[in-house]
């Protein structure tokens, strides 16, 4: 055996003891060998002995403990690195998510310096997509943080419930991760493990990063040389010893992407050995040729994503998230015999929707179109009633304050929603002001949108406030609740901005073609706003206020005054 050969066994031995794979003592094994073996068994030794100590700390911390000023409800998570628990934080009154860290060994003096440069990475993130901490405690033991408790499912968890993600939804979260991988990387920051149980969609659709633990600071070259993270989402130059950039988060990434739409792994393996061969060998499998059925556009983006070398993958996360967000807006092809067949088939439709519509105006006192108008056509035929209660509050020092039609707002005022319904619902809040130029409030970022759960009290937006900016007149706040998707929202509202926290609003106009498909939506709508300012608020009118008895799309309007004054945004 080689020199290269003996070194190669045996740096396949220290890689398995430390991925916790079992190792084949007994094999034989060349002379030149047998000192190194003596070393790496007494490694698997300490190793073994620290996972013990770490599962032992683990059980130690029962629910009721105090770790200084938060009290443990439960433990969420678990790993390596220790735990993360819900706890309750009784000076502010909330929960928090606190990630208490185990030191490697006995002497492992850097451990208190590791959870540090976590927080403090964190704490230059201020990104609605990136988990926000709050605070860093390295004199207890064991050391640990805290931060914003995000209450939903991590995407590992969502793929084993309901299986592989559709191609668009899969792009909607690369589409956040790309945001919060920016803000990180103008931040001189690499995440260093973007893989499925690090990223969160929380209830109401808010995706949201976390566990920046493996990352570091980006060098004058763009580059981190820290070795951590996960194999199989790890990019193949730093599975070899090389550096991180920004270049390995988008590999990261595209694995990730991978992995959301087939549930397998590009280069898969259980050992980081087993990766790295698989990566030396180029034995990747094509995305194409584990699912069939994917979009040409997508297939090509996780494709150059995963791209073997870093020169060949998208050079920022803002060039792969304008593909993806490509892939979102993107019209199914569609053959011309289909066409004819599906121009046939909504001919019929308009035909059953129009006889469906008049026998259940005449069978309820849903509401109808104005009189002195064309009545228009409800394009969502409702099969059963719920209940919904909505109403918009301005957040002050000295509390909450409801508002109703005709209420002021100004400069500096936060603002939030709270709903509720009896069924699940989709849920849309449109801003406009007088002169138009409307914005969409939630979802938030182009988050793919999610039912929300029925019979729950919902603050919108979780987490953040919507804060008014500028001086306005009349502010015109839509929301739109159903219990089905509604096409023609989805098209309407997916050309609106959104906002983003600490960028100016960029807001869009609503054409005239838009908004005349609005009109039928629901048969909610009198007629064709006739001014060319604010249209959503000229198509829904219904006032907002208390709870409600709906049928179908609900949609209701707020109308404020703004402090008075021209508007700038």
């Amino acid at each position: 055996m080689s020199e290269s050969d003996a070194d190669s066994h045996l740096l396949e031995i220290a890689r398995a003891i430390v991925d916790g794979a079992k190792v084949d003592w007994a094999r034989e094994r060349s002379a030149s060998e047998t000192d190194a073996l003596s070393g790496l068994r007494a490694l698997e030794t300490l190793v073994r002995a620290h996972r013990n100590l770490a599962r032992d700390l683990a059980e130690t911390v029962e629910p009721g403990t105090m770790w200084g000023h938060l009290r443990i409800v439960t433990k969420v998570d678990e790993g390596s690195f220790g735990a993360v628990y819900r706890a309750h934080d009784d000076r502010l009154g909330t929960d928090v998510a606190l990630k208490l860290l185990w030191p490697r060994d006995s002497h492992d003096a850097g451990y208190a310096a590791r959870v540090l440069n976590e927080a403090r990475l964190l704490a230059k993130m201020r990104h609605p997509n990136v988990v926000h901490v709050y605070g860093v405690e390295d004199r207890l033991t064991p050391v640990g943080l805290w931060m914003e408790f995000v209450k939903g499912n991590t995407l590992a968890d969502l793929l084993d419930q309901s299986g592989p993600f559709a191609a668009r939804e899969a792009a909607l979260i690369g589409v956040d991760i790309c945001h919060a991988l920016a803000a990180a990387h103008h931040a001189g920051l690499v995440h260093g493990d973007i893989k499925a149980r690090n990223v969160m969609r929380e209830t109401g659709g808010r995706i949201v990063v976390m566990d920046f633990g493996s990352g570091g600071n980006v060098d004058a070259r763009g580059t981190t040389t820290a070795i951590e993270g996960t194999p199989v989402y790890a990019a193949p130059e730093v599975l070899t010893g090389h550096e991180r950039t920004e270049r390995s988060d988008i590999y990261s990434l595209g694995v990730l992407l991978f992995h959301l739409v087939t549930g397998e792994y590009p280069v898969p393996g259980r050992t980081t050995s087993q990766v790295v061969d698989g990566h030396r060998r180029q034995t990747k499998r094509l995305l194409r040729d584990v699912r069939a059925d994917l979009p040409d556009a997508f297939v090509r983006i996780v494709e150059r994503a995963t791209a073997h070398e870093p020169a060949d993958r998208y050079e920022s996360a803002g060039a792969l998230e304008s593909e993806l967000a490509a892939v979102v807006h993107a019209r199914g092809e569609t053959s011309q015999k289909n066409r004819r067949l599906l121009f046939a088939a909504g001919v019929m439709i308009v035909l059953l929707t129009i006889a469906s519509a008049f026998l259940w105006r005449l069978a309820s006192r849903g509401t109808m179109a104005s009189s002195n108008s064309a009545p228009s056509i409800a394009t969502h035929v409702p099969a059963s009633r719920y209940s919904v209660q909505a109403t918009f509050f301005k957040v002050t020092q000295s509390g909450e304050q409801p508002l109703t039609n005709g209420s002021s707002i100004a400069p500096g005022d936060r603002l939030k929603l709270a709903y509720r319904a009896t069924l699940p619902t989709y849920l849309y809040v449109v801003d406009e002001p007088d002169e138009g130029k409307p914005f969409l409030l939630f979802p938030m970022s182009q988050q793919k949108q999610q039912m929300l759960p029925a019979n729950e009290q919902q603050t919108i937006p979780e987490g953040f406030f919507w804060q008014v900016t500028t001086l306005g007149k009349r502010e015109h706040f839509l929301v739109f609740a159903s219990p089905d998707p509604v096409d023609a929202f989805d098209e309407a509202f997916g050309q609106l901005a959104t906002p983003r926290v600490g960028e100016p609003i960029t807001s869009a106009s609503l054409s005239p073609a838009v908004a005349e498909r609005l009109r039928g939506v629901g048969g909610l709508v009198p007629a064709e706003p006739s001014s060319p300012g604010a249209r959503f608020s000229a198509l829904f009118t219904t006032p907002l206020g208390g709870e409600e008895t709906a049928t179908g799309i609900w949609a209701r309007q707020l109308t404020v005054e703004n402090a008075g004054g021209k508007r700038t945004r």
